[in-house]
């Protein structure tokens, strides 16, 4: 009764798959997985022209004269199986608006990770009238009935080598991939060389096992080898595989010659009756069976790495988009999950090892699972040297191996259970990732009927763009953190300007992180100029452009930019008056790794009951006519206020006369920016005049309001004077020479 038992759960698995991709599919925008849009086009052009593509060099595919639906189309090198089937399907609809959903995003962070410009296109917040949405959405369909197909034969595979309860485990590790699963809910034809791989290694498996071969399964073994060589170069190392592990067969005892020789024959016969026409076409076209040249002219890298740094790190990169790097290699998971996978990874190969040692009876499946990951990592090795596909779903086929040697190694060294315990982690990613990564990646505008009562308002205008509010979505911020804020929008330009973001040192006014970007991911022109739009903006701050160690606010600075001829929109108030620029108070940043030093000269003054001196630092104490004394003081705050205040800091004499001042808010960080427990150094700078008399002067401080400058903070603690005013103990000495 296992196997019924296992059956359904696998079915059930199955289902949890399907309707996880599904979901993956919804929230994904069209053509922002890799290369949908050029998958999509092979097909488009296909229907729409009536013939195969024909490759050209890359300067010419992508040159400003060649039709958009020709430029964009870069994954035409690929045998066609995959597109034919795909325009099979979509023929019957009318893709006129196409070109509606290709407007590039001139921001787009390929292969970097970013809060921002994830999105490799622009989509209009209303959906075009066409079928192109239609028919890209049948087509993932498609993609995803093909990698359920890849389940089921992962499924089958394992529970022929190791039972079907471990296969189970085998089963759920695929369908808990976050990449295969985006990949599978795309349009894509590596989901369809990995469906024929992956029968195909069942299929080694399933004739090992009846130690037959059988017309029935020449046949099939043929069509399964003739459909990948139609699909994608790399599925023909599947021949290497089948025919290797026959000849391994041959070896042990397993088939006998006429079988092998009967497989062998039949299969290259049909090969060449179904798919070698395509590669006649190559050599006709482009002098080359595999039209190798031909597309290494549109995706050659040049010359390969040879940095071991650099290798490294382009294997880091395969390892982790094997698991989960999404969109176009721009969205990562919980950095947790990076060095979680290498464990449990580890475990099962050293698990597999072990039970090769162990049961002997195994060793040749277990060969056969290895020998297909070493190839596939071999094949991608070799492309990636000469292509830029340094990509982990080119390892895809290899996951029907890969994942019965994991549940069979987890299940020798930690027990079956346990081994679907290590996979749970991996599932919640999964499930996660379409509510978190994947939304927030690509939030579209949200539409609103009222600004929220936290929004601080803006009301700048630009050609009928208004900038009507902001709301900052944190308080505080590290000075390598992610800056979030949600602006509050609303017009239309024609001219499809950008909106631009910067964060600003609040003392040099350098920027130290931004963003450039479309809101919401849509082209301005096609905004509804009667909707308001709730914007979220996110960008990392680079800390290396800070000038001095914080506490203190951040300015934003916000503003148009029509890319065509750089031009800045001009701004304006609710008033119609012209605005030089348009800089607004940022979230307060914090270093919570940073403690300053004791004061030498301490204090214990405090202001209002929101401000304490603990102290100062003197750069002198004795001082001669037209010296400069620099003043540090050591501040902390106690509590938070809504309003700014001056601090009063100078020099008085005996008789109570100020030789010399510095009034200031503390630069780049007025009062209600600061939050409490934080600590900070405020620098003041005294000039004594020339012609100062020698002198015993004292060091004053008083906090006030700049409106009214007779309003005090009241300040309590030793030394404090009447009208709240701190006058420090020590003596600074005036002398002439």
């Amino acid at each position: 009764m296992v196997r019924p038992t296992a059956d359904r759960l696998a079915g059930v698995i199955g289902l949890f798959f399907v309707l996880l991709a599904l979901v993956y599919a919804s929230v994904t925008p069209i053509f922002e997985p890799p290369d949908e849009a050029a998958h999509f086009l092979y097909i488009h052009n296909l229907l729409r022209q009536g013939e195969l593509p024909v490759m050209q060099d890359r300067r010419t595919t992508i040159a400003e004269t060649t039709p958009l639906e020709t430029r964009l189309s870069l994954q035409i090198h690929h045998p066609p199986l995959y597109y034919l089937g795909g325009a099979l399907l979509i023929s019957w609809t009318q893709r006129a608006d196409v070109l509606d959903y290709l407007q590039v995003n001139p921001f787009a962070a390929y292969g970097v990770v970013t809060p921002n410009n994830q999105n490799v296109f622009l989509h209009r917040p209303a959906v075009p009238t066409g079928d192109t949405a239609l028919a890209v959405y049948i087509l993932r369909l498609y993609s995803i009935a093909l990698a359920a197909g890849t389940l089921t034969y992962v499924y089958r595979t394992a529970r022929l080598i190791v039972g079907a309860r471990t296969a189970l485990v085998a089963l759920l590790l695929v369908a808990s991939i976050p990449t295969f699963i985006f990949i599978s809910a795309s349009i894509n034809n590596d989901n369809l060389v990995t469906f024929f791989y992956s029968a195909g290694v069942y299929w080694c498996v399933s004739v090992w096992q009846r130690r037959a071969v059988t017309r029935r399964d020449a046949l099939l073994i043929s069509l399964i080898l003739a459909g990948i060589a139609l699909s994608k170069l790399p599925g023909l190392s599947l021949f290497g595989v089948v025919y290797g592990w026959l000849i391994y067969g041959l070896w042990r005892g397993r088939f006998n010659r006429n079988t092998v020789l009967r497989v062998l024959l039949t299969s290259s016969l049909l090969t060449l009756l179904l798919a070698g026409w395509w590669y006649l076409r190559n050599h006709m076209i482009y002098g080359d069976f595999l039209a190798m040249q031909a597309s290494l002219n549109i995706w050659s890298r040049g010359q390969p790495p040879t940095d071991p740094q650099i290798i490294l790190s382009e294997a880091k990169g395969v390892w982790e988009s094997l698991w989960m790097i999404l969109g176009q290699f721009n969205i990562r998971g919980p950095d947790w999950l990076y060095a979680y996978l290498p464990i449990i990874t580890l475990t099962g190969i050293v698990g597999a090892l072990g039970l090769a040692r162990r049961h002997k009876a195994l060793r040749s499946e277990l060969l056969l699972l290895s020998g297909v990951c070493l190839l596939m990592i071999a094949v991608l090795a070799y492309t990636t040297r000469q292509a830029n596909v340094s990509q982990g779903r080119i390892l895809f086929p290899a996951l029907v191996a890969f994942a019965p040697l994991l549940a069979a190694g987890w299940r020798h060294i930690i027990g079956r259970w346990l081994g679907v315990l290590c996979l749970l982690p991996l599932t919640l990613i999964a499930l996660r990732a379409p509510l978190a990564e994947l939304s927030t990646a690509y939030a579209p505008p949200e539409t609103i009927t009222a600004l929220p009562a936290q929004a601080r308002r803006i009301d700048a205008q630009s050609e009928g763009l208004t900038l009507l509010a902001y709301q900052l979505q944190q308080d505080t911020l590290q000075p390598a953190g992610i800056l979030r804020l949600t602006l509050y929008l609303q017009g239309q330009h024609p001219e499809d300007p950008v909106l631009f973001v910067k964060a600003l040192d609040p003392i040099t006014q350098t920027p130290v992180g931004g963003a450039d970007l479309y809101p919401g991911m849509s082209p301005t022109s096609a905004l509804d100029p009667q909707t308001i739009y709730a914007v979220q903006v996110a960008f990392r701050l680079d800390p290396s452009q800070l000038s001095t160690p914080p506490p203190y606010r951040l300015n934003l600075q916000l503003g148009w930019r029509v890319l065509k001829n750089d031009r800045f929109l001009p701004l304006e108030d609710a008033q119609g008056r012209s605005l030089a620029g348009l800089v607004l108070p940022g979230p307060t940043l914090l270093d919570q790794s940073l403690s300053p030093p004791a004061p030498t000269i301490p204090a214990d003054v405090t202001y209002g009951g929101i401000i304490q001196l603990t102290g100062y630092d003197r750069s002198a104490q004795s001082l001669k006519p037209g010296d400069t004394l620099t003043i540090t003081l050591h501040w902390r705050a106690l509590g938070q206020t809504p309003d700014d205040y001056v601090v009063a800091v100078g020099l008085i004499d005996s008789a109570g006369t100020m030789i010399a001042n510095a009034d200031a808010m503390p630069a780049g960080y007025p009062t209600s920016a600061w939050r409490t427990g934080t600590a900070f150094l405020d620098t003041r700078v005294l000039h004594i005049p020339p012609d100062t008399p020698p002198a015993e002067l004292r060091l004053y401080l008083a906090w006030y309001d700049p409106l009214i400058i007779t309003r005090r903070l009241p300040a309590s603690g030793a030394h404090v004077q009447p009208g709240d005013l701190f006058l420090a103990p020590e003596v600074f000495q005036v002398v002439i020479n």
